[in-house]
């Protein structure tokens, strides 16, 4: 399953806000508002703290990864036990982003002065493949689907970043962004579908590829695609879930609810408003079959849900007065149900 949310790195309660200030939220200027429609249940869930401070993403065995303060490597855990993955040779700090539900993990290492290449962990014990590129410094997998195939963007030599997709024993990046510029992929499906975004004349428009050629969202600018849901639809910045050229769904009617991710039992998560001094203060929120949970860790300032996994289970970035923290929040039973997108 996939993060994906995705601010790049909604996993750290600094970056969420950053991503939520006011001239970039999708929802700054809506009214703070709970989705009046639904039904709240806020019983349902309990927090535990994990040892990963910075969580990035989990899989549908609860697998976790991350990073811990003050640390620059990369970590998994998995119930109370938490493994370091192995670092990539040359090596100076190494960022998860994505774990896919075979343990397959996805992210990228530093090796120099503004050097950057992705990195596809295959198990949890074994060295990482360095992933090739488009001849530029950076590289930024951002996802990988049950059957390894990673998304992301590479810079090439003209500095220009281009959407990939890669997967194990090919031998270079295949762009996935056709005729598209400055274009970056932010999570696949099982079906291959992809999501991202676009610049077109200085402006940013989400982009999807539905099994043929990319499409633009063009009647979506400033808005980009964060991820995709289990059922091979595209999550957008705004909210809404799209399959093909139109909107399919837009899960919630109040305009400050953020979708992050929609888990393959058919759960949203994400995060509500309000807004407090022009920035949008996050605290995540999880909506199933009508019923939604305001998930509030005792003592936070703020939160987001960032991934959701078929149980129902769902992993957030919580600030505990300037403390990152990532919380793990599980049911006494399992959802039941599927994606209807």
């Amino acid at each position: 399953m996939s993060r994906t949310a995705r601010c790049v790195a909604l996993a750290t309660a600094a970056v969420v806000a950053a991503c939520a200030d006011a001239s970039t939220s999708p929802h700054a200027r809506n009214t703070p508002a709970a989705p009046a429609a639904l039904a709240f249940d806020p019983n349902a869930y309990t927090p535990t703290v994990l040892q990963i401070d910075y969580p990035y993403d989990m899989n549908d065995a609860g697998a976790v990864i991350g990073r811990r303060d003050g640390d620059l490597n990369a970590y998994v855990q998995q119930g109370s036990t938490l493994r370091r993955l192995p670092t990539p040779n040359g090596a100076q700090s190494t960022w998860p982003t994505a774990i896919n539900n075979r343990g397959g993990v996805v992210g990228h290492f530093h090796v120099g002065h503004f050097v950057l290449r992705g990195a596809y962990w295959d198990s949890f014990q074994a060295i990482p493949i360095q992933l090739p590129s488009f001849g530029g410094k950076r590289e930024f997998p951002t996802d990988v689907n049950d059957s390894g195939i990673v998304v992301g963007s590479s810079e090439n030599s003209s500095s220009v970043y281009q959407a990939f997709e890669w997967w194990p024993g090919l031998g270079s990046l295949r762009s996935t962004s056709g005729s598209l510029r400055e274009t970056k992929a932010s999570g696949v499906g099982i079906q291959r579908n992809t999501s991202g975004y676009t610049m077109v004349n200085g402006v940013k428009y989400p982009w999807a590829r539905f099994g043929g050629a990319p499409i633009v969202l063009s009647s979506r600018p400033g808005q980009q695609g964060i991820g995709v849901t289990p059922g091979g639809a595209v999550i957008l910045s705004g909210g809404e879930i799209w399959s093909s050229h139109a909107p399919i769904t837009r899960p919630f009617s109040a305009g400050s609810f953020h979708l992050t991710a929609v888990g393959a039992g058919g759960r949203a998560v994400g995060y509500l408003g309000p807004i407090i001094n022009r920035v949008v203060v996050p605290t995540a929120y999880t909506s199933f079959n009508g019923v939604g949970t305001t998930l509030r860790y005792p003592g936070e300032t703020r939160s987001t849900a960032i991934a959701v996994n078929a149980c129902g289970s769902v992993l957030a970035a919580v600030d505990v007065n300037g403390v990152p923290r990532g919380v793990l929040w599980t049911k006494a039973t399992c959802d039941v149900g599927a994606p209807t997108f």
